[in-house]
């Protein structure tokens, strides 16, 4: 059975965190989709403690560095994986724009109808930039992908599926995640945030069908386990460096509900081979 094409996928970049290698996996992970790439840098001018005197008496080199910086570094991107790909099913182009960070990237999600933003996580020395942590907790348009480091294309992965399932999840948005478990998955599991006593009538249903659909559309093994806990999903999260991880949560207060904060994220670096959410 063929996956789901997943034709546009946004990697907004972090000059200051560069990540080639991580870079390379999320583009060779997709290399049997149809994919559309489009790396994207947003830029500003740092005007902290300047007044509008200072910004008149501003020159040119003041207004076009950011620019230009911005511009350079993607052509250099661009002529890199265009001359190295061989893979006739796979477009890049590059986006530079003064705009402020998550606003840029909904309006680019928007326009483009983007199908994933895949995040290149840090090194260990470093963790996640800010950068990173933003886009994570303010970008719900679309599935979000960290793929730090320590993923590795000749490692067989697992698929996981995380949600508390209590508002239905949209078959629209999941038909990616199916793409995903196909494509790099060898076993499929649906994580519940709730333990099965715990959960609703809808919430079963709810699970009930996204169990279903992946069913449907995989030929891989699919089983259910009950988190009961953030502190049950932390804890298998971090013990199952092999696993892709998908949190697929709607609610806008989920990550501070199940305690998915900026310090977790930033202790998450070192565990998880690819932690993406939709």
């Amino acid at each position: 059975m063929k996956p789901w094409k997943m034709k546009n996928i946004l990697i907004p970049l972090d000059f200051e965190f560069s990540n080639e290698s991580a870079m390379d996996y999320a583009i060779t992970l997709f290399e049997q989709e149809e994919c559309h790439f489009y790396f994207s840098n947003s830029y500003t001018y740092n005007i902290e403690g300047l007044n509008a005197l200072d910004l008149l008496q501003a020159d040119d080199d003041w207004f076009e560095k950011p620019r230009y910086n911005s511009e350079m570094n993607l052509k250099a991107i661009l002529k890199k994986y265009r001359g190295e790909s061989n893979l006739k099913n796979h477009h890049f182009n590059t986006i530079s724009k003064n705009t402020y960070l998550i606003e840029g990237l909904r309006k680019t999600i928007e326009n483009l109808d983007i199908d994933l933003v895949v995040l290149l996580g840090k090194d260990q020395s470093k963790g996640n930039s800010d950068h990173t942590k933003r886009i994570v907790q303010n970008i719900t348009e679309c599935p979000v992908m960290i793929i730090p480091t320590s993923a590795h294309l000749q490692k067989p992965q697992k698929f996981v599926l995380a949600s508390s399932f209590e508002v239905e999840l949209l078959k629209s948005k999941l038909k990616n995640c199916y793409a995903w478990a196909n494509t790099a998955g060898r076993s499929i599991k649906i994580v519940s945030l709730f333990s099965k006593d715990k959960m609703t009538q809808t919430q079963k249903v709810n699970q009930n069908k996204v169990y279903s659909q992946i069913q449907t559309f995989t030929k891989y093994p699919v089983s259910i386990q009950y988190s009961g806990a953030s502190s049950s999903l932390k804890s298998f999260i971090k013990s199952h460096s092999d696993y892709i991880i998908t949190i697929a949560e709607r609610k806008s207060n989920f990550w501070t509900k199940y305690g998915l904060t900026q310090s977790w994220m930033k202790s998450l670096r070192h565990q998880s081979s690819l932690t993406s959410r939709t």
